[in-house]
């Protein structure tokens, strides 16, 4: 799916973006996107229940009312924040349709610290509780975090394809007349992704190709960008292409073609 909007929707625009800063011994990679995403979404969650009692949150859950998966991704999505040496700094969290309710706001705030694997206990802190620094308006983009597309590609599957599939979120979910004029993609290896948990054991973690991508489309469109497979867990976050001339140097090996 794609969180973006026409800048039209900057006049009458409904969103709320937390910022959090992290700080520990060193800063985790940002191979740890998805695991410092979900590990704040289900700290928030569990301090959710000490503000509103036996309720679940659905902008914080992403669950329906009947226990089901919210389809329409109109529930909060968990950005962890990536400087310029692949370090993981901060988090934003992201509700793309409204305002954070009271009990949301509380819970999120009281998270303090967060312990992922293979790492030190993180500190986290709330330092912005209506951050627009992602609030931005271009018509090329980059990526921030490896983009993972949404279905599995194969190859000799042309409508599988990375670049194709990114084509398709832009249209699906902004305009299906939206002209993507470019689409580059370089390969970045293996990427942690999240999956949806099951009554089965759980499995080792789950991993699929992603890829750096720089797109052009025909006219501009609003941030926060996101796209693709585990998009509410930081994967797939792009910022405006003409903010990110030094990322070549720190490793994104995108072609100007």
């Amino acid at each position: 799916m794609a969180l973006a909007s026409p800048p039209s929707a900057l006049l009458q625009r409904k969103a709320q973006i937390l910022r959090f800063s992290l700080s520990g011994t060193l800063a985790p990679s940002a191979r740890f996107t998805v695991p410092i995403a979900d590990a704040l979404r289900s700290a928030a969650l569990g301090a959710y229940a000490t503000f509103a009692g036996d309720v679940t949150s659905f902008i914080l859950s992403g669950l329906c009312a009947d226990g089901t998966p919210d389809k329409e991704h109109a529930h909060a999505f968990y950005l962890p924040e990536v400087d310029l040496e692949d370090r993981i700094v901060g988090v934003r969290v992201v509700n793309p349709r409204s305002f954070f309710g009271e009990n949301e706001v509380s819970a999120l705030r009281s998270v303090t610290s967060l312990a992922i694997p293979g790492s030190r206990a993180l500190t986290i802190t709330l330092v912005d509780d209506s951050d627009d620094s992602l609030v931005e308006v271009a018509s090329e983009w980059r990526s921030v975090t490896p983009y993972v597309p949404p279905r599995a590609h194969y190859h000799g599957k042309r409508n599988l394809a990375p670049e194709v599939q990114v084509a398709e979120e832009l249209r699906r979910d902004l305009a299906a007349d939206l002209d993507v004029l470019q689409v580059h993609l370089a390969t970045v290896g293996r990427v942690v992704v999240r999956t949806a948990p099951s009554a089965a054991p759980a499995p080792q973690a789950i991993n699929r190709t992603g890829y750096h991508v720089r797109f052009l489309i025909g006219r501009p469109i609003c941030g926060p960008v996101v796209l693709g497979h585990s998009a509410h867990f930081g994967l797939g976050q792009f910022r405006p292409a003409a903010n990110q001339a030094d990322h070549k140097a720190n490793g994104h090996p995108l072609t100007d073609a």
